[in-house]
């Protein structure tokens, strides 16, 4: 998807209800899901949106946990993580939109959960949907705090921000850890041929590590 320039509409997935239909599949009335820019009316092809079921509680749910983000989560850990109860995961902007519902879904699949989020309130918020650990990365020695809460290390790391939080964490790894590459928040605004280098990348090797990147719509259908 392109950035956004000063003019555009600003891009987001949104519920719309259908007013007009050439297409026989949607009715006046239907509620969809699409990416339907950020206004009041939109024109929208028939095969880029999904029909929502009729009479639904809260159809803002399709734009949380029934939605991109909880998505992304739960096919992170699907189809990389492969999470064992047991285990000890490890997931990034823990308080953002991706990150709570991963907390979430490792503990609710029975894994020690370490949280890393910015902020006392983030931190809060953290260890209050169920990580076991929460480490604030502004405030906390990251490295120090590693060595404590897994000092045999890590089984799965869901990332969301790269740069050298990720190269620091490549010393935390077990045998065959899975690193889900999910975003790298710390690196978007970098100038080109300015962006952070791993230093630690032989870890990756030495630990026989998995790390692979995905994005949400590879699992659409």
């Amino acid at each position: 998807m392109d950035p956004v320039k000063p003019g555009d509409l600003m891009k987001g997935s949104g519920v719309a209800e259908v007013i007009f239909s050439k297409d026989p599949k949607f009715k006046i009335g239907d509620k969809v899901l699409g990416l339907t820019f950020w206004q009041r009316y939109s024109i929208l092809k028939a095969k880029d949106l999904t029909l929502l079921p009729k009479n639904y509680k809260d159809y803002s749910d399709f734009l949380g946990v029934l939605g991109i983000s909880g998505l992304t989560a739960y096919f992170g850990f699907k189809k990389i993580g492969n999470l064992k109860k047991g285990e000890i995961v490890v997931v990034s902007a823990a308080a953002g939109a991706v990150g709570e519902i991963a907390v979430q879904l490792a503990k609710n699949a029975g894994c020690v959960v370490i949280g890393i989020a910015s902020s006392k309130e983030k931190c809060d918020y953290v260890k209050s949907i169920g990580a076991d650990f929460v480490i604030d990365y502004k405030k906390d020695n990251l490295i120090q705090k590693m060595k404590e809460y897994c000092p045999k290390g890590f089984d799965v790391y869901f990332d969301n921000v790269g740069g050298d939080m990720l190269d620091n964490l490549l010393m935390y790894i077990k045998d065959e850890t899975r690193i889900i590459a999910c975003g790298s928040i710390s690196t978007y605004n970098d100038e080109p041929g300015k962006r952070y280098r791993l230093k630690n990348y032989s870890r990756i090797v030495i630990k026989r590590a998995i790390i692979q990147g995905f994005i949400f719509t590879d699992y659409a259908k």
